[in-house]
């Protein structure tokens, strides 16, 4: 089952909300199939609202993406306040905007979990880039790098624009468009102004997707070029 717990197994407000905006009338809510529980069912489509990392959902993808078209949704934070609470109740809110902030590419960072999945016909990913509101509480049994304080609930605030995968060949619309034909890592982190670390994970995934591939070497960089059609 998808890990939809804050601290408890009970569901955040973000993952029911994003749930209740992606079903349809008719839709099955909560079904359990082939041994998982699926948040929506679809006819033969399944659709998992994933809040969390995806190394979770490989058990299920083995199992499901043999007789199911499955859709991963996946909300990525472009906008983050934290409010902090004296009970959980969350009274007597203060309230800050977060520095963390989220972009499209930030998805390189889970697919790289699940990068055996990604060619497969039965499966897609949509990515919800949000405004997002998480409370915290001072507990004393949170994180060490949030000072010890919990998550509370994390809660949809504003859906601001939506990116659909359906397949491998979509993910190439996220190279820079004045990428050259052979292109470094360095490249594509420079032109979208995005950390070394995620342009290695991206290319990463492009590359197990059978996207891109290695032409040559300049210095101590790879080469790369795109797979044509």
């Amino acid at each position: 089952m998808t890990n939809h717990a804050i601290g408890t197994e009970k569901e955040s407000s973000l993952h029911a909300a994003l749930k209740s905006w992606y079903s349809e009338q008719g839709d099955l809510l909560e079904s359990r199939i082939e041994g998982f529980i699926v948040d929506i069912l679809r006819g033969d489509l399944v659709i998992e609202i994933q809040t969390g990392n995806f190394g979770g959902l490989k058990k299920k993808l083995s199992v499901l993406l043999k007789y199911y078209h499955v859709r991963v949704v996946y909300p990525l934070a472009i906008t983050k306040w934290v409010s902090r609470c004296k009970s959980v109740d969350c009274d007597s809110i203060k309230r800050r905007k977060s520095p963390q902030h989220k972009r499209v590419e930030n998805l390189f960072d889970e697919l790289v979990f699940i990068t055996g999945f990604l060619r497969n016909p039965n499966y897609s990913l949509e990515v919800v880039l949000i405004e997002q509101e998480d409370l915290w509480i001072d507990d004393g049994k949170g994180s060490w790098r949030r000072g010890n304080w919990s998550i509370l609930d994390r809660k949809l605030l504003f859906v601001h624009e939506r990116f659909l995968f359906r397949t491998p060949r979509d993910y190439l619309n996220l190279l820079p468009p004045g990428l050259d034909e052979e292109f470094t890592s360095r490249d594509v982190a420079t032109q979208l102004n995005i950390s070394r670390q995620l342009a290695y994970r991206m290319l990463y995934c492009l590359e197990k997707m059978q996207l891109i591939f290695v032409c040559g070497h300049q210095g101590r960089y790879r080469l790369l070029s795109v797979v044509k059609e």
